[in-house]
């Protein structure tokens, strides 16, 4: 899971035009949790305390929770105060009414859905500036037999709110003629194709941006790559394509 940054120049330019993309904001992650061979075991939408509820993307939720028998559960933990993570809000697809719980519970709630989870204790992490207690707890506590991997951008059709496309978000310094995805992803990209393929109506793809740190830093959203996929495969769809055609999705396959 990503540290708390959720700033880069594709959302940023998003967020001057008008589009069809929705994203998470703030302090909130949505995840798909998957065992080791990237088969998809829960949907997790992850949120600070500061979060401010996103209609738009509980809709899409919906929408996907009730295309598939896929759990959902939906975790709040207190990113306000900076003390140590002890328990969290925690409600599921499956129980419906909102409990508190702790983090052995919250474990122990993952292996219920299918997941090879870590054993032991767990321990408790400080919220900083940085980052989230909750993303410490997970790197740490839960183990090397699980796929973890966020979902950056969901392209949503406006007028019924049903998610279209899947869109994973890379970007380094290399030109973006010259990028392909690198195979130390290919677990995370598995594991968002095997959750499409639940569907019948959900896209995969891959974009890509430059951006430069030295000597001065530079995030380039426009030209753009974009890359289609298939299990351990990614597929060139552009090369340096404009983010207008971007956005109107030229790109489709």
């Amino acid at each position: 899971m990503p540290d708390y940054y959720k700033s880069n120049a594709i959302y940023d330019e998003l967020n001057k035009v008008e589009n069809d993309f929705i994203w998470v904001i703030g302090n909130a992650w949505l995840l798909i949790y998957g065992d080791k061979n990237s088969i998809p075991k829960v949907f997790i939408l992850v949120v600070g305390k500061s979060w401010v509820k996103q209609a738009e993307v509980i809709k899409a939720l919906r929408f996907i929770n009730s295309k598939t028998s896929i759990p959902f559960f939906m975790i709040k933990f207190d990113d306000t105060d900076g003390s140590k993570l002890t328990k969290i809000g925690f409600v599921s697809s499956n129980e419906k009414t909102p409990t508190t719980i702790t983090l052995d519970e919250l474990k122990y709630k993952f292996i219920e859905v299918g997941l090879d989870i870590q054993d032991g204790e767990c321990h408790k992490y400080l919220n900083d500036k940085e980052s989230s207690s909750y993303h410490k707890w997970q790197r740490s506590e839960l183990g090397f037999n699980i796929t973890v991997t966020d979902i950056d951008l969901i392209r949503i059709d406006r007028k019924t709110g049903r998610p279209l496309e899947f869109i994973e978000l890379k970007r380094s310094f290399l030109d973006v003629k010259k990028w392909s995805p690198y195979p130390d992803d290919f677990a995370n990209f598995n594991l968002i194709l095997n959750t499409i393929q639940l569907f019948k109506d959900i896209n995969f793809y891959i974009l890509y941006n430059q951006r430069i740190t030295k000597p001065n830093f530079i995030d380039n959203h426009d030209p753009i790559s974009i890359f289609s996929y298939t299990i351990n495969n990614p597929i060139v769809i552009a090369r340096e394509m404009s983010f207008k055609d971007f956005i109107a999705g030229k790109y489709k396959t």
